[in-house]
């Protein structure tokens, strides 16, 4: 069969791929737009041209009647999804749809570190022309016009270098950078970073920016900094950024899609939300301008909100503890309010009630808890699919924090407690036993439940367990115990959608043990567009399919904030420095993971195994206490707390020499033995 020679002969896809192609924009922003890495456009690009018979993108632009500018020789190679920085040029002119024509090249420059800067800036073109054309008169530089943004307080500041500054390491290189937003490319294994710049030497002798963030799209970066102001970049503009007070304004959020960018902001009263919003948009190089607005009932909290798919609407709710929540949806380019939810009745007692967009390309699934102190918004459960209506699974249920559905919408998977005793106080002795308990279908309870798994795991990773393709989810389970730690035996396993078969994945080969680099920390977290893909606590990552492991060396002690790994989309995880404090709690106890069907209700009963001459009986939970007996394996105990211990340790103590349990047999008595050698009964 013969290739198509003409753009209008091409399919769906590589129409649009075309379209993005011709114009005069750099790869970076077409893999934005298409929201891809940037090696999988320049392929999708290049699978185009041969389609057409022509050369590369340069000979695309040429036929379809766009000037090529020729490359500078400064310029170099594109990496990843960089922070790049585009050939600004003016909208280029209907293509046409002949026969595409051989031409030049183009190129894109990108920044990082102490690399030299191409910053080249050409002129538009125009439709191609066999006639004679005539040189213009040179004009005067026109007066750079005031940016709009819609009456909000504002201020534009420097740019690359300026006010900002890039750097790359090459991969396993040591991150010196003490605070930053940084891409970790799995392609390559290179780090990019980014951070603003002190205007003045920092007081304390630390960095006063913190709690860096970015959107869908990774175009956009932001943090706050001790003066009282917040800063935003966008890495397709290095001539300047912006910032504001943040007591007056808040950033709702930035990010960008195949059609559209949208920066989103909300002016605040006395901190708090007033329910007016501004949204900004930017072309490649130019300023934030206005492009609408639009007015929702005050918020009381900063949560996150939804991005549709395209990058075309939003879904933001509004409520605060004195009033009942709602979800809104908005479109971007107009402001419209497309849709608002009901409000939500108050209920008795503290329950999760899903809320439903109807004209949403599905649904939308949010859950709000009410207490003694009234509505509160508790977290966002599901996004831009009615798989979960569809299933019924839309119904008053009781709160749970770690609920997360399938990316196909037809499981839910909750973490519960299974025992739980707390000594009092956030540094108290505490006693955990959790389960997973998985429900299907919309049948209203557990399908299958996995005794000692958990995904409430690590330091605030907000990231779905669950893998792309809904095959399974990512758990914490028991593991052997390091000889040099053995408090710290856990590991993380796939557990299948079934819960029939539960897979190991391999802990990270890492020499250091800071404390966010313990098992108990690793925080994985699968990549919701690529199956293989898992990054374990922000700065490894995992591939299971090659079995190759990727690591961000950074040599702050600190550790990385509460990102998202996976916040700027495809192609990249994303990390951020300083820490922003400790989000995690104490280890749960945790056996050899059980397969049950229906909920998780054990009876505390557990059999002694794999000890080869039995298991000693202690006093109290170490091996220097003294020994009361040994029971071989094969007996079944039962727990049973010991009452002389403070609360939080009577049925379950963690320390030096791994876990430990108290309990009770009808041939052996009491006494404290060691978890690693017993089992679910």
């Amino acid at each position: 069969m013969a290739h198509p020679r003409t753009p209008d002969d091409l399919d769906e896809l590589d129409r649009r791929v075309y379209d993005l192609a011709v114009q005069s924009i750099p790869l970076a922003e077409i893999a934005v737009r298409m929201g891809v890495p940037v090696p999988q456009a320049d392929e999708r690009i290049q699978r185009v041209c041969a389609r057409l018979g022509v050369a590369d993108r340069a000979a695309l632009r040429a036929g379809a009647g766009t000037a090529v500018s020729q490359p500078d020789p400064d310029d170099g190679p594109v990496i990843g999804l960089d922070f790049a920085i585009p050939d600004v040029e003016p909208e280029p002119p209907k293509h046409s749809r002949r026969a595409v024509l051989a031409g030049g090249a183009t190129a894109l420059a990108l920044f990082g570190g102490a690399a030299a800067v191409a910053l080249s800036r050409r002129g538009g073109g125009s439709p191609a022309s066999t006639g004679p054309t005539e040189t213009p008169t040179p004009e005067s530089s026109p007066t750079p016009p005031v940016p709009d943004f819609g009456g909000l307080p504002i201020q534009v500041e420097g740019g690359l270098n300026q006010r900002f500054e890039t750097r790359t390491w090459a991969k396993g290189a040591p991150i010196d950078w003490e605070h930053g937003l940084f891409r970790m490319f799995p392609n390559t294994g290179d780090v990019q970073g980014l951070r603003f710049i002190e205007t003045e030497p920092p007081r304390s002798g630390q960095s006063g920016f913190v709690l860096y963030k970015t959107g869908p799209g990774g175009r956009f970066v932001w943090a706050m900094h001790g003066d009282g102001r917040a800063y935003l970049v966008d890495v397709l503009n290095t001539e300047r950024s912006w910032s504001w007070p943040i007591e007056d304004l808040r950033l709702v959020t930035a990010g960008t899609a195949s059609r559209g960018t949208g920066v989103v902001f909300e002016e605040l009263a006395s901190r708090q939300g007033t329910g007016r919003h501004r949204v900004l948009s930017a072309a490649p190089g130019q300023d934030l301008e206005l492009q609408s607005s639009f007015e929702l009932p005050p918020t009381g909290f900063g949560m996150p909100p939804l991005w549709s798919p395209d990058g075309s609407q939003l879904v933001l709710w509004s409520g605060t503890h004195e009033s009942d929540p709602q979800l809104h949806q908005i479109e971007l380019a107009t402001g419209r309010i497309v849709q608002s939810s009901h409000k939500i009745e108050p209920r008795d007692g503290v329950v999760a009630q899903p809320v439903r967009l109807d004209s949403l390309d599905g649904g939308f699934l949010a859950t709000w808890s009410y207490s003694a102190n009234g509505a509160a918004f508790e977290r966002q459960m599901f996004g831009w699919s009615s798989a979960w209506v569809q299933n019924g699974l839309d119904g008053p249920r009781p709160i749970n924090l770690t609920g997360r559905y399938s990316p196909d919408g037809q499981n839910l998977a909750s973490e519960v407690p299974l025992r739980e005793v707390n000594g009092g106080g956030a540094e108290a002795p505490r006693e955990y036993w959790p389960a997973v308990v998985v429900e299907s279908g919309g049948t209203g309870g557990a399908d299958w439940s996995v005794l000692s798994a958990s995904i409430g795991y690590g330091d605030r990773v907000t990231a779905n367990p669950w893998l792309a393709d809904s095959s399974g989810f990512v758990a914490m389970v028991r593991g052997p115990e390091p000889p040099d730690r053995p408090w710290d035996a856990f590991e993380y396993a796939v557990i299948s959608t079934d819960g029939r078969t539960i897979t190991r994945i391999p802990l990270p080969p890492v020499a250091d043990l800071e404390w966010f680099r313990v098992n108990s920390m690793r925080s994985p977290a699968p990549c919701p567009y690529d199956v293989d893909l898992i990054a374990f606590g922000r700065l490894e990552l995992y591939n299971r399919r090659t079995g190759e492991w990727l690591a961000a060396h950074i040599t702050s002690q600190a550790g990385p904030d509460h990102l998202d790994p996976w916040a700027a989309g495809p192609g990249q995880t994303v990390f951020a420095l300083p820490h922003g404090g400790h989000g995690g709690a104490s280890p749960p106890i945790l056996l050899t993971p059980k397969r049950v069907d229906g909920a998780a209700d054990p009876d505390f009963r557990f059999v002694v195994a794999r000890t080869g001459d039995g298991l000693n009986l202690r006093t109290g939970p170490a091996t220097t206490t003294q020994p009361i007996t040994v029971v071989p394996d094969g007996t079944i105990v039962e727990l049973e707390e010991d009452l002389k211990r403070p609360a939080g340790q009577r049925g379950a103590f963690v320390g030096t020499e791994g876990t430990w349990l108290s309990v009770r047999s009808p041939e052996y008595g009491w006494g404290w033995v060691s978890a690693a050698y017993l089992d679910w009964a």
